[in-house]
């Protein structure tokens, strides 16, 4: 739900009439998500109405499951030369399977460049930003994201 709710915000940041007139067939939204991330945001896109093939999946480092971001901005560019309209990025602190935590400097550089959403997914790792040993290196540029996610039953075993 963080995740979707997160979605959701940057929706209505660059596409505000969607909340009362819904998407008009001239709107190609896309959004972008590492391909390891959970399958949460891809569910919220479907969900918001933009379609599951609308989140575009990132490559990501095979050995440290990190997203690509050379990648992500050569996507972006990609899309926008289809005509398409970016808007948001999520990105990993600590992916679920992998634990992957992404370069939010680096990811933040392309978001504000080309005028996006990032978010960041923090519900398996989140909650390490709050030990002083990981919060300067594992969650280094959390203060440029726009939106985080944290999941307290998965960190700090809260039913």
């Amino acid at each position: 739900m963080g995740n979707m709710m997160a979605l959701l915000a940057a929706r209505q940041e660059h596409f505000p009439h969607v909340r009362l007139d819904g998407w008009n067939g001239t709107e190609k939204p896309v959004a972008f998500t590492p391909s390891q991330s959970h399958y949460s945001i891809n569910r919220g896109a479907m969900v918001l109405g933009m379609g599951m093939k609308s989140m575009k999946q990132v490559p990501c480092d095979r050995w440290t499951g990190q997203m690509d971001t050379y990648a992500l901005e050569q996507m972006i560019v990609a899309e926008k030369e289809k005509g398409n309209k970016p808007f948001f990025v999520n990105c990993m602190a600590g992916s679920t399977v992998i634990g992957s935590f992404d370069k939010q400097h680096e990811i933040a550089d392309i978001c504000k460049k080309h005028n996006l959403w990032h978010h960041v997914d923090g519900c398996w790792g989140g909650f390490l930003a709050w030990s002083d040993k990981h919060k300067k290196t594992l969650f280094d540029g959390i203060e440029r994201v726009d939106s985080i996610t944290m999941n307290c039953h998965k960190g700090q075993g809260v039913p």
